[in-house]
């Protein structure tokens, strides 16, 4: 192990504490800085020079101290790096991306919504370069696919995949830039514990069951998404638990609380979860009453979780790739 105190590595420690104090206050003074960090000034002073001449910070304008001369106000500089988000979704009968390009901090900076078909392993590249573009540096790039499609990049059948898995490797290699592949489910309950503020130590299954599609979830244990073996946990494939969900007749409350009672006992017996929460545009919150009621007959009151309807899959879905993205780019701080 190299010790701390080789001059270099204080220097390298003493930049990271600064980079993060500064990213966190946004604009702060060195004197300021040195009490948030406890760095003197005078050594603060020439790593804010590295700090500017890398560009990743820069000076603006002198604030009165009051007492004699101005302080220098130090900014950091929340362009110093972009992410890239694209989604691809489903609407049925038709396939399109959603691009945003984002900063540090999260605003956004160009959004556009494309019809989309698969692409093969050239389209790709020309797809994925067009977009890195116009806003450099992109400092990483996260991918949001549907949960069938999502399991197939893992198996790498060509003629499955909505994008070249062979172009993306290629180019996070030849750029250097991060590429992130992730199911979209599980982007959404992510997006939905940040949003809520759910507690890291407990567990949650969040299902997304919408008409006409195929039914998923994902299970959020001990302050992340459980992936398992081939990162296949939370797939909800058709029959596996008595139901297809794309011909569920959603006008029959009595064929929707079958359903729900088949699917959910599996999570609760087996994972305990202190909360479920399901995004739909048909089950509603008599019928969440009515399967609570039904879970606390057979298993206990004791283990029955909380149940919660979220508003808008989609808003969790944008925020769990938001909040992906920042941890991509962003400095390493606890937000």
């Amino acid at each position: 192990m190299q010790s701390i105190n080789r001059p270099e590595l204080v220097r390298e420690h003493n930049l990271e504490i600064l980079r993060r104090a500064l990213f966190l206050s946004r604009r702060a003074t060195r004197q300021q800085l040195s009490e948030q960090t406890g760095i003197s000034t005078v050594t603060l002073g020439a790593l804010l020079t590295d700090l500017i001449q890398s560009g990743e910070a820069y000076e603006a304008d002198t604030e009165s101290s009051g007492t004699g001369r101005p302080f220098h106000v130090y900014c950091y500089n929340g362009d110093y790096r972009f992410g890239l988000s694209l989604r691809i979704q489903q609407e049925i009968p038709d396939i399109y991306l959603y691009v945003k390009i984002l900063n540090r901090y999260g605003k956004v900076y160009f959004e556009e919504k494309r019809p989309f078909l698969h692409l093969d392993y050239q389209g790709t590249r020309s797809c994925l370069l067009e977009l890195l573009k116009p806003y450099h540096p992109i400092g990483s790039v996260v991918i949001g696919l549907p949960g069938i499609g999502f399991q197939r990049y893992f198996r790498e059948e060509a003629d499955c995949q909505y994008l070249s898995l062979e172009a993306l490797r290629e180019l996070e290699h030849e750029t250097g830039i991060p590429i992130l592949l992730e199911n979209d489910i599980n982007l959404a309950a992510l997006g939905y514990q940040q949003k809520q503020g759910f507690p890291t130590e407990m567990t949650m299954a969040y299902f997304f069951l919408m008409k006409g599609r195929h039914a998923g979830s994902a299970i959020y244990a001990n302050g992340k998404i459980h992936q398992g073996k081939e990162r296949f946990a939370g797939e909800v494939p058709n029959d596996l638990y008595g139901v297809d969900w794309t011909i569920l007749n959603t006008e029959d409350d009595e064929e929707i609380c079958t359903a729900l009672l088949k699917l959910i006992p599996f999570y609760v017996s087996i994972l305990a979860p202190h909360r479920i929460v399901i995004a739909s545009n048909y089950i509603t919150s008599a019928h969440l009453q009515y399967v609570r009621e039904r879970l606390a007959a057979m298993l206990g009151q004791y283990c029955c979780p909380e149940f919660e309807l979220t508003e808008d899959f989609t808003s969790d879905y944008e925020n769990g790739v938001r909040q992906t993205l920042l941890e991509q780019i962003k400095v390493e701080v606890e937000w």
